[in-house]
């Protein structure tokens, strides 16, 4: 037996472009505002954001196709 296949329903493709929007703003508000102590590890938090807003929808918003 095949598994039925499943898609990210809109609602997660809407809040995985909200996880990725949120971070590029902290990443603006951290260069803008110079903050030192936050502003070397900018690469690792937008690579945790980006990571975060695909995995999120493929876990908790998946739907079946039909």
């Amino acid at each position: 037996m095949a598994k039925p296949q499943t898609e990210v329903s809109v609602k997660g493709r809407l809040v995985s472009m909200s996880i990725l929007g949120s971070t590029v703003v902290f990443i603006i508000f951290l260069e803008n505002f110079r903050v030192a102590a936050w502003l070397p590890y900018a690469l690792h938090i937008f690579g945790a954001g980006l990571a975060l807003s695909i995995l999120v929808p493929m876990i908790f918003f998946r739907r079946p196709v039909e």
